[in-house]
C-alpha cells in the first residue's frame, strides 16, 4: 500500500488513504478482502492495475455485503445497515416479537 502512496489511518494498518489533488481513495482491508471507496474512477483503475501487477485479484463489483454490513447505493450515496445481523442475534436469543 505504501508503495502506491497510501498512508495508514489506523494503528493496525487496515484502513488506508490516498489523496492526489482533489482525488481520494480509501481502502479498508481484512485478511484477503478489501473495500475501496473513491471519488475518481481513473485512480481506482490505476490502483487495481497496480494490485494486479503484484497479486491475483478478483473484482466483485459494487459492495453489497462486507463484514456483516449490508450496503445499498442510491443517489444520496452509500448507506450501511446491520439490520440482518441484529435480526439474527434477536432470533438466536429468542427475542423476536418480545415486548420491550
Amino acid at each position: 500500500m505504501r508503495d502506491f502512496g497510501f498512508k495508514s489511518v489506523t494503528d493496525e494498518d487496515c484502513v488506508w488513504k490516498l489523496k492526489r489533488s482533489e482525488s481520494e481513495l480509501i481502502v479498508a482491508t481484512v485478511v484477503d478482502d478489501m473495500i475501496q471507496v473513491t471519488n475518481d474512477d481513473a485512480l481506482l483503475k490505476e490502483f487495481n492495475d497496480f494490485l494486479r501487477s503484484r497479486f491475483t485479484i478478483t473484482d466483485n463489483g459494487s459492495v453489497e455485503h462486507f463484514l456483516g454490513v449490508h450496503f445499498t447505493h442510491s443517489d444520496d450515496g452509500l448507506h450501511a445497515s446491520q439490520e440482518g445481523f441484529i435480526e439474527r442475534c434477536l432470533m438466536k436469543f429468542n427475542l423476536i416479537d418480545q415486548p420491550a
